[in-house]
């Protein structure tokens, strides 16, 4: 997938308590105007205050075309917004963005940062080893015409978000909310992202980054659409990715290259991931994709990479239109070797793939070049269905991937049209492994004309 440059950076500010009973730095606060505001980013890059701003409760600061972007955040600076707005005046002719973070750190609070437009990063960029960490702040409205339309990070960035919400921001190519490109290290902790768009990659959250570790949890990314791939999140990095506690749900693949409508998990040879205790569901592939192949993994697709589900539930996804492969789950390997493991209760359920000649409305693997493996132990894959034409096989479909354990599991009550059989499991390479599993009430059949066998699955 092609990419993109772009720099800019921060870090992050520390507060004394003092001995007497006022806050440390008990400052005036900024007034309400897009002149003082610039000036007092000016005073702290000049040391000529504590590097701290109180902004005037509920002030909405609104540059104009006269004012641009504000300074270039160029010394650590804390922000206290008190509710407070920056945005982009609504009827400004120019383009620019609302914070640029060079190479130091930007720490934020209680604030909404409104209709930034530039090339990338709408809302902020941060760049050079610089840090954004924020509480509660709000980016709404913001837009790129190439990569993040609320928060564009690169070049050894990180950012920290607590609370808060990513909303209504769109780019034109990568990351409607966020893009994360480089050395980037992404800590999201209880933050919505919603709402989001992109005509080219990740409506929601665009993570393209080499080694570092992403974590996001108790999260919620919600009703995200992209054009290509990965409604909600693309994940293409090298270090491990966590995702806990965290909803991924409606969020929308309209015309797809890869896939993906929750999640793309896309990290090449040896990039890790688990999601744990998290719900994906609702999310929807619609359409061919661009190049005639496959829809695959309205909820995940895991394309390469190894990732592991614990706790977690795949329902109610929906793969819309012909040819489309696992409804809940899609898994392959097309760069390099692939594992995918479902463990301790991970449910896949419910999900749909409705077009012409689909497969695997629950979840599907395949030998792609190098081959997938797949681990199901104490989990289940269970009322799943395919619809129209030539459509095989609602609970699994394998097309020459390796399962290594299908355990203590049930593939049970997963509908699939008359012919052709079977509705349950169909695997080109047996499946042998199968100790305390259960295998029934699939229509039109468990798993009885599947090329090769499934121990202990009958009729």
């Amino acid at each position: 997938m092609g990419r993109r440059s772009v720099g800019l950076g921060m870090a992050a500010g520390v507060l004394l308590a003092g001995a007497v009973a006022v806050p440390a730095h008990a400052n005036t606060p900024v007034a309400c105007s897009d002149t003082a505001l610039i000036q007092a980013i000016n005073d702290s890059n000049g040391g000529l205050n504590d590097h701290i701003l109180d902004l005037t409760s509920y002030c909405v600061y609104t540059l104009t075309d006269a004012d641009g972007q504000l300074p270039t955040v160029t010394a650590p600076l804390v922000i206290h917004g008190h509710n407070a707005t920056i945005r982009r005046d609504p009827n400004a002719t120019t383009n620019f963005r609302i914070f640029d973070v060079a190479g130091t750190s930007l720490t934020m609070d209680t604030l909404t940062v409104m209709n930034g437009n530039t090339v990338s990063g709408g809302g902020v960029l941060v760049n050079l080893g610089g840090s954004l960490i924020t509480t509660s702040v709000n980016f709404q409205g913001n837009t790129a015409s190439a990569d993040g339309g609320a928060i564009f990070a690169g070049a050894n960035a990180s950012l920290t978000l607590t609370g808060g919400t990513i909303s209504d921001n769109q780019a034109s190519n990568n990351g409607g909310g966020i893009d994360a490109f480089g050395n980037v290290t992404v800590t999201l902790d209880s933050v919505t992202v919603t709402g989001n768009r992109s005509t080219g990659t990740s409506g929601g959250l665009d993570i393209v980054t080499n080694g570092q570790a992403e974590t996001i949890t108790n999260s919620t990314i919600s009703h995200n659409t992209a054009t290509q791939t990965g409604g909600g999140i693309l994940y293409n990095g090298s270090g491990p990715l966590t995702i806990a506690g965290t909803t991924i749900a409606d969020n929308h693949v309209t015309a797809s290259t890869f896939s993906g409508g929750g999640i793309l998990f896309d990290p090449g040879s040896g990039g890790t991931g688990t999601i744990t205790n998290s719900t994906i569901s609702g999310n929807t592939v619609t359409g061919f994709t661009n190049d005639g192949s496959s829809n695959r993994g309205a909820g995940i697709f895991v394309r390469e990479g190894q990732l592991t589900l614990d706790s977690t539930k795949a329902r109610g996804n929906q793969l819309i239109g012909p040819f489309g492969q696992g409804a809940g789950i899609a898994a392959t390997a097309v760069n390099s070797t692939g594992t995918l493991t479902l463990q301790n209760g991970t449910t896949v359920t419910g999900n749909l793939a409705s077009g012409r000649y689909s497969q695997g409305g629950g979840l599907y693997s395949e030998n792609s070049n190098n081959g997938v493996t797949v681990f199901v132990t104490s989990s289940h894959i269970d009322a799943n269905k395919v619809t129209g034409t030539g459509s095989a096989t609602a609970g699994i479909y394998n097309n020459g991937g390796t399962w290594a354990a299908l355990t203590n599991s049930t593939v049970n009550n997963n509908t699939a049209p008359i012919a052709p059989a079977p509705g349950g499991i169909y695997t080109t390479v047996a499946i042998t492994n199968t100790s305390g599993s259960a295998f029934t009430g699939n229509t039109p059949t468990n798993c009885l004309l599947s090329p090769a066998p499934v121990t202990g699955c009958m009729n």
